[in-house]
């Protein structure tokens, strides 16, 4: 507020509350890594999705270990945003995933299949993503989810400081991480 000449309290003049401003933050965040994370797919220099997401995974990296407030506010689960507001997770994450599905169909590879928990794979996708994404397999969905759950959490317990006393090199265990799996 004060770096727009504004008293903090003036703020709320174009604000319902904190949880609206909060909001609007969160989604102005999302934003501007979802377009950080298309210009480095982008600006990869190549047109191979494998590739693509690394060159994401990397922008992502050094956004969140630059923003560290930032992130903390899209990706704290005490942080979650309302109904019908912006789902950090989810509009990332399929910033990866329609990569990762390009990869995917670019090299014709047969999606895996799988269970989980010795459950068929199919009872464990959400609604929303069936309805994005209704051509892809849930095999192919979770060969997906270990990518994310690579990048995502590698860069969650970078960022919260949880890696320092195991490894030096956060950013080539996130590359290595990567290339076991695509």
């Amino acid at each position: 507020a004060r770096s727009l000449g504004l008293t903090p309290g003036a703020i709320y003049r174009y604000y319902s509350g904190l949880e609206s401003l909060v909001d609007d933050l969160r989604h102005d965040l999302c934003e501007e890594v979802k377009l950080a994370l298309e210009l480095a797919a982008d600006g990869a220099g190549h047109d191979d999705a494998g590739v693509r997401i690394k060159r994401m995974a990397l922008v992502f990296r050094a956004w969140a270990l630059e923003h560290p407030s930032e992130f903390a506010l899209l990706f704290n689960p005490r942080s979650h945003a309302r109904a019908g507001t912006c789902d950090p997770s989810y509009e990332i994450g399929c910033v990866f995933l329609d990569e990762f599905v390009a990869l995917w169909r670019r090299n014709a590879r047969k999606p895996p299949s799988g269970t989980l928990a010795g459950r068929p794979a199919e009872y464990q996708l959400s609604l929303k993503l069936m309805v994005l994404y209704p051509d892809i397999s849930p095999g192919l969905v979770f060969a997906f989810l270990r990518v994310w759950a690579t990048v995502c959490g590698s860069v969650m317990m970078e960022v919260n400081g949880h890696v320092g006393w195991l490894i030096q090199d956060s950013q080539g265990f996130l590359e290595t991480g990567l290339a076991n799996l695509l």
